[in-house]
């Protein structure tokens, strides 16, 4: 094959993937990114539900050192699922399993919180 046709064959199998790349990850579940509040801007988070078997929700929370060592809270919609203190590198996660949380559907809020209630990040299904 020529050198002039190989880069635009390559071009679409590049594109072709990563056009289908989101129909593969929607089989394992729904990933959403928790956005940062202006109080916390270099907050980052995710949130991942699945629903196929056993409903499972892992909420993750990350780059807030400043928190190192104090409790945050996880919250669907306005329901607390969960708190988990937070580590020396800043991380924090949540994950329950089975009808233990809230339905998630499309519009669900994911809000993670400080102990005094102040909003880290959030995000929508």
């Amino acid at each position: 094959m020529k050198r002039s046709m190989m880069i635009p064959v390559v071009l679409f199998a590049l594109v072709a993937m990563a056009i289908m790349a989101p129909t593969v990850q929607a089989k394992g579940g729904t990933r959403i990114v928790l956005n940062p509040t202006s109080a916390f801007s270099g907050a980052k988070g995710s949130a991942k539900y699945q629903a196929a078997g056993q409903r499972e929700l892992e909420v993750e929370l990350e780059h807030v050192r400043r928190l190192a060592g104090k409790r945050v809270l996880f919250f669907v919609n306005n329901t607390k699922i969960g708190s988990s203190r937070v580590s020396a590198l800043g991380a924090a996660r949540v994950g329950k399993r089975g009808s233990t949380f809230p339905a998630i559907r499309a519009g669900t809020v994911i809000r993670v919180k400080s102990a005094a209630g102040k909003t880290i990040v959030s995000g929508r299904f």
